[in-house]
């Protein structure tokens, strides 16, 4: 049976496909301006439609309600939106109302526990970016949730006028954003300030947790912003694009 699975983000969605039992990442794309109808024709242009859909949506938008109304009437297929439970697959949700948990993350954690039952610290570095941690027993022992890069900036900037005209001035002369430890312009000050702070909060934590875990621990990072902080952490990090995407795999039916 075929399946398109679908991680509605607040900033992207990404696609895989499952044909004949075998998984198939296939890419993510901008909501903004996006149109659902393309978007459908994109992901899946094949005549005979995916049985099923499974979705993890961290919205509720209108985009999210018009693609609810297409899969339904136009390929009608069967739709399910995943939400976070208490136990799915040996992890067990550490929030005392499960549901509360971000679907975004539950999935993220199921798609890294199912790759190998053992300890694991995961992060999202998306919108927001989120640090969680499950021990040997399937446990998810919490997480953390601070602003994503961008968040970070647009807080600066929305608060310090001096500092949104300097910015502004330094990218109009193409100033390039910099991983060094200290900035050169306002620019790369902003930018570095933001990517340096959450890379101390993920190594920070990455360091307590192995105490938390009692031993070895896997570490797992995905989202948008992945690929700008894995050069500022120590240690041996995974990159997974596709984790929500992984753990949205467990609920497609057989």
């Amino acid at each position: 049976m075929s399946k398109l699975l679908l991680d509605v983000g607040n900033t992207r969605v990404k696609w895989a496909r499952v044909r004949s039992g075998s998984y198939e990442y296939s890419g993510a794309v901008a909501l903004q301006g996006l149109s659902v109808e393309a978007f459908l024709q994109q992901v899946w242009p094949d005549a005979e439609k995916p049985a099923q859909v499974v979705i993890a949506s961290v919205t509720d938008s209108e985009w999210m309600r018009l693609l609810r109304f297409c899969i339904a009437n136009s390929w009608s297929s069967m739709l399910l939106e995943v939400v976070s439970e208490a136990k799915k697959i040996g992890l067990k949700n550490g929030y005392a109302q499960p549901q509360r948990l971000g679907v975004d993350r539950w999935c993220a954690l199921l798609g890294a526990w199912q790759q190998e039952t053992s300890a694991v610290c995961v992060i999202d570095a998306g919108t927001a970016l989120t640090m969680d941690v499950v021990n040997n027993g399937g446990e998810h022992l919490g997480g953390l949730i601070v602003p994503g890069l961008n968040l970070m900036r647009e807080c600066l900037l929305n608060r310090t006028a001096k500092v949104h005209v300097q910015l502004s001035e330094d990218e109009q002369a193409d100033s390039q954003p910099s991983i060094e430890l200290l900035g050169k312009n306002t620019a790369q000050a902003v930018a570095g300030g933001a990517l340096w702070t959450l890379a101390a909060g993920v190594e920070r934590l990455h360091s307590q947790a192995y105490d938390l875990v009692g031993g070895s621990m896997r570490c797992i990072i995905t989202g948008g912003d992945a690929q700008h902080l894995l050069p500022l952490l120590s240690g041996d990090w995974q990159w997974t694009p596709d984790l929500v995407l992984r753990g949205l795999q467990v609920y497609a039916t057989p």
